[in-house]
């Protein structure tokens, strides 16, 4: 064989890329740069995403979230998330009725600086979470009707809106003449 490099991997028994070899990194302490990778992990960026912001390789990234040592502080960071989250979440509960309390009397005029629109506002906004607010989906239907279609169409609604007492019962359509 001529040449210095080999092309057949298993002819140099030392070559540790095809003799099942691998390799591990662990990370013994965590940088700045892998506080950085962390934080944005906890953010939700991926992998790639970190690695092309940072400046580093994927897998560079890949070995320091998987590392003992990150994921502990990972799961402590998340751990901390979550507490305040529900902290977050409590508070706004407990808030809640003061600010029902003050909505309600902004809507029943209980405060003079508040405008006719801006008690209708909140009013709106406060039905609409109880599940009557505005119609938001609109149904558009097209179709083409035949003159005898429309005509029995205006004379059933002729018909209904005499009944109903809306118009006079001596009142002739002449839009068809």
């Amino acid at each position: 064989m001529s040449g210095f490099f080999s092309t057949d991997p298993w002819e140099n028994g030392n070559d540790k890329r095809y003799a099942g070899y691998r390799t591990s990194y662990s990370i013994k302490a965590i940088h700045n740069q892998h506080h950085e990778v962390i934080r944005r992990s906890i953010l939700g960026q991926n992998n790639h995403e970190i690695a092309a912001e940072i400046g580093l390789g994927h897998q560079q990234v890949c070995n320091i979230l998987n590392s003992d040592i990150t994921r502990r502080k990972i799961n402590e960071l998340q751990r901390q998330l979550y507490g305040e989250t529900l902290d977050i979440a409590q508070r706004i509960q407990d808030f809640t009725p003061e600010a029902l309390t003050l909505l309600e009397e902004i809507i029943e005029g209980k405060h003079a600086e508040a405008s006719i629109g801006l008690r209708a506002k909140y009013a709106a906004l406060h039905l609409a979470r109880a599940g009557y607010g505005e119609i938001k989906k609109a149904v558009n239907l097209n179709t083409h009707l035949k003159r005898e279609e429309i005509e029995a169409i205006k004379s059933r609604s002729v018909a209904a809106a005499r009944e109903a007492g809306i118009i006079a019962a001596d009142y002739v359509d002449k839009s068809g003449e």
